[in-house]
C-alpha cells in the first residue's frame, strides 16, 4: 500500500507540474543563474566534501525521523489509517 500511495503521489506531483508548466514557464526560466550549475562549482567545494556533507544531511534527516518515529509511538500503516477512519 505504501508503494501505491507513493506512486499516485507522484503521478499526481507529475500531472500538476505538467499543466502548470506553461503557467510556470516565464518564472522558470526567468533568471540566467549562475555560470556553474553543480554544487561543487557553486559553492566552491571538493566534490568529495559535497558528497560527504550530503550523506551527513541524509544521515541526519532519517536520524530525526527515526527519533520522532519512536516518540510518536512507532510508524502508521496504511491499515491503521483505514481503521481509524472507520472509527469514525
Amino acid at each position: 500500500m505504501d508503494a501505491v500511495a507513493f506512486i499516485a503521489g507522484m503521478v499526481a506531483g507529475i500531472g500538476l507540474f505538467a499543466g502548470a508548466f506553461e503557467d510556470l514557464f516565464t518564472f522558470y526560466t526567468a533568471g540566467k543563474g549562475p555560470q556553474a550549475q553543480t554544487l561543487d562549482q557553486l559553492l566552491g567545494l571538493p566534490v568529495p566534501v559535497i558528497l560527504i556533507g550530503l550523506i551527513a544531511m541524509a544521515a541526519g534527516a532519517f536520524r530525526l525521523g527515526s527519533h520522532f518515529e519512536r516518540k510518536l509511538g512507532g510508524p502508521i500503516s496504511i491499515q491503521d489509517i483505514f481503521e481509524e477512519h472507520q472509527k469514525r
